[in-house]
């Protein structure tokens, strides 16, 4: 053999361990964007358990949650504040939710919760008023998704929130 035949063999085993990196780099970037997003879906299931738990563990945040969800009651400016604050938390954590959930396969039953949890609350009095003055803060795509929970969700009884008749 002479040295063209060697430098031929060679480019050609050179061309093959290149593809073959590439092959390696690319699968080994699909797990890591899996694994990212599996990491952000974890952290918005986390955001929404810590956010139930901070209503359900204080009595004066579940009554402000409450009442201004209801409107039954008018709230000081103080708790209309923490409403607001209590409204945003959960909007933002339903935003992110709803794109992680079109660029992954989010686990059915997070998604069904959420969804449950969207409608019930969107169809409250409080919260259809809240959106209303700050749904310009939200993509168009997410506002329209929230305002469809809106119009098709009935109005919010919260004692029925949990135990239906």
């Amino acid at each position: 053999m002479n040295w063209e035949a060697f430098g031929a063999i060679g480019e050609i085993v050179g061309a093959i361990a290149v593809v073959a990196s590439l092959i390696y780099l690319a699968s080994q970037m699909r797990i890591s964007n899996r694994e990212s997003q599996q990491a952000a879906m974890r952290e918005v299931s986390q955001s929404g358990l810590t956010f139930l738990g901070r209503i359900g563990s204080d009595v004066a945040t579940a009554s402000v949650w409450l009442r201004g969800l209801t409107q039954n009651e008018a709230l000081t400016a103080e708790e209309s504040m923490q409403f607001t604050a209590l409204c945003t938390e959960l909007t933002d954590i339903w935003e992110r939710a709803h794109y992680l959930r079109k660029l992954s396969e989010f686990e059915p039953h997070l998604i069904q919760s959420m969804e449950s949890n969207l409608h019930r609350i969107a169809g409250s009095p409080g919260f259809r008023s809240w959106f209303k003055g700050r749904s310009s803060s939200y993509s168009d795509e997410f506002v329209q998704m929230v305002q469809v929970c809106i119009n098709d969700s009935d109005n919010y009884e919260p004692w029925r929130a949990t135990n239906k008749d």
